[in-house]
């Protein structure tokens, strides 16, 4: 059932992200379309007479004018779709064309994203940990503040009912953070950073024990889906940032020759337009995807403190690891930029921040007041 309300939760945000894309970056594409085909006819590069002839439509208006789309707004308040055909003006095909192609690239480059991060997540964790540059535990001569994660992580996993996940590190991260990823509970991956050596065992017991809730309640999983979906709707900013570049290197870069030259001017118009209406298009749905999905990321968040201290029968530990993290100089902020990517997961705030509507984690003094009532701030 949890299983289920998973994936009905990712598709909802999923469906929301692909008609968001298909209707805005449909209508940058297709209005991108439909003005470089206005120049061209405007410019007399494109004949009428021409295209006419070659679609057996020797009367097509091009569109330049008003006048010429009379045909169409008359077949349309007569809900005539046949005639709305025929009046269609050459430069409106063109921004169906355009709102179509459009649409169907963006979308695939949305869901392709999606799916290939959500694989790369679920993937044998040995591939993730070398690109995160994490190392296997058992492999380290780590410090003697470190060497209780194993057995803590033992003795969680047997209270909490689940198989014991592989435990790496990162040793460059002075942070106190850690997360859990995996596609199925047995074959999961705890990542704990070098700055845990800053908790004691009862810390450590909260840190970990916040871990062990987001395994045995199926969560791990749900947040792995929703930040593979996050970096889909990424994938739309990226791709508006890459057309921009690619408009700027045909405009500005050195031709071959001054043909080529010539021809990558209009290009390089077109290129630079698409990239620079599809940019806030695609930084307003980063920023929605990001805040809805921050909210589902913070409740859950306070859903596995709340079961860590069910199942350890204690405020302590989950109170002590916040507090802690509060009063440590980096918090639990992550300085590499792979691993922060992965923030949605973690157990603090990978930036060292909260509080904001896109913070993906709760402000650490909410998440004391709400496992210990008794705390008075100090």
């Amino acid at each position: 059932m949890q299983n289920l309300k998973s994936w009905a939760s990712v598709l909802f945000f999923s469906s929301v992200a692909q008609i968001q894309t298909v209707v805005f970056c449909g209508l940058a594409c297709g209005s991108a379309v439909g003005l470089y085909a206005t120049v061209k006819l405007t410019n007399n590069d494109w004949l009428p007479s021409e295209i006419g002839e070659l679609v057996g439509h020797p009367d097509i208006p091009t569109g330049i004018s008003l006048e010429q789309w009379d045909g169409l707004y008359r077949a349309a308040l007569a809900s005539d779709v046949r005639a709305m055909v025929q009046q269609m003006p050459l430069n409106g095909w063109c921004f169906v064309i355009g709102f179509a192609l459009g649409a169907v690239v963006f979308v695939l480059i949305l869901a392709v994203t999606t799916v290939y991060q959500l694989r790369r997540l679920m993937s044998p964790p040995h591939r993730l940990m070398d690109q995160l540059g994490a190392e296997p535990f058992a492999s380290l001569s780590v410090a003697e503040e470190l060497n209780l994660v194993p057995k803590v992580v033992n003795d969680l996993a047997k209270e909490f009912g689940v198989p014991a996940p592989e435990v790496f590190a990162l040793q460059d991260e002075e942070g106190i953070n850690a997360f859990i990823l995996g596609c199925r509970k047995s074959e999961s991956t705890l990542v704990v950073t070098q700055g845990v050596r800053h908790l004691n065992e009862t810390q450590l017991r909260g840190l970990i024990a916040h871990q062990m809730s987001l395994l045995s309640s199926h969560d791990m999983i749900h947040n792995m889906r929703l930040l593979a979906l996050g970096f889909g709707v990424n994938s739309v900013l990226h791709s508006a940032e890459g057309l921009i570049r690619n408009g700027r290197s045909l405009l500005l870069g050195r031709a071959q020759n001054h043909r080529s030259a010539l021809q990558n001017v209009p290009w390089g118009c077109m290129t630079l337009l698409i990239g620079m209406v599809i940019w806030p298009i695609g930084k307003i749905s980063s920023l929605a995807g990001a805040s809805s999905m921050a909210k589902n990321n913070r409740r859950r968040k306070l859903r596995a403190d709340r079961m860590a201290v069910t199942t350890l029968k204690s405020v302590e530990p989950i109170s002590a690891a916040l507090k802690r993290i509060m009063g440590h100089h980096q918090s639990g902020k992550i300085e590499g930029a792979e691993c922060r990517k992965l923030g949605h997961l973690m157990f603090a705030q990978a930036n060292g921040s909260t509080g904001t509507s896109f913070s993906s984690h709760p402000n650490l003094e909410d998440r004391i007041h709400r496992v210990d009532r008794s705390w008075d701030g100090n």
